[in-house]
């Protein structure tokens, strides 16, 4: 919910800015004008201000899911550990697998929620940009896409190389 608020105030304050630049460069009298750019330039303020609030409510719930789920794992992993037999505490083996458990138990977790709710906040963010310009010029949105598509193909390939690496 607040990823699509945020998403939605980021969206707003683009268009505020957007309706405020227009008001800007358009024509008719200066005491006019000024009134419009006055009210375009307050609302830009508080669509900003009511963004950067809802978007640190929305890290903030994305951490508290992540530390939810992080102490679910950790839960899981210690009953698990007090049913077994006692002949596994005599297996070192038995040990360095617990120890991969625990040391991933609190850090994995939490980082695919936060990845995922990036991801998500992200494609959102896109699109609202994208129909931003949209509504500036059409022609816009396959320059947004030309500069994108190349980013989400490098960061695509780092990802690879990162996932190899920490494999090996």
């Amino acid at each position: 919910v607040f990823i699509i608020l945020e998403t939605g105030f980021f969206f707003i304050s683009l268009y505020v800015l957007k309706i405020l630049i227009d008001a800007v460069s358009g024509s008719g009298p200066a005491s006019v004008r000024h009134d419009r750019v006055v009210f375009f330039v307050v609302m830009a303020g508080i669509t900003g201000i009511l963004y950067l609030l809802i978007k640190a409510v929305s890290n903030y719930m994305t951490e508290v899911q992540a530390a939810h789920v992080s102490e679910r794992i950790n839960d899981r992993i210690h009953q698990k550990t007090v049913s077994l037999d006692l002949s596994y505490y005599e297996d070192p083996d038995y040990f360095d697998t617990l120890k991969r458990a625990l040391d991933a138990g609190v850090q994995r977790p939490s980082q695919v929620i936060v990845s995922v709710f990036g991801i998500l906040k992200n494609c959102m963010t896109l699109l609202a940009l994208g129909s931003v310009l949209l509504t500036i010029d059409w022609a816009l949105l396959p320059l947004l896409i030309l500069f994108v598509v190349p980013t989400l193909i490098i960061r695509i390939n780092f990802s690879d190389i990162y996932n190899e690496w920490r494999i090996r």
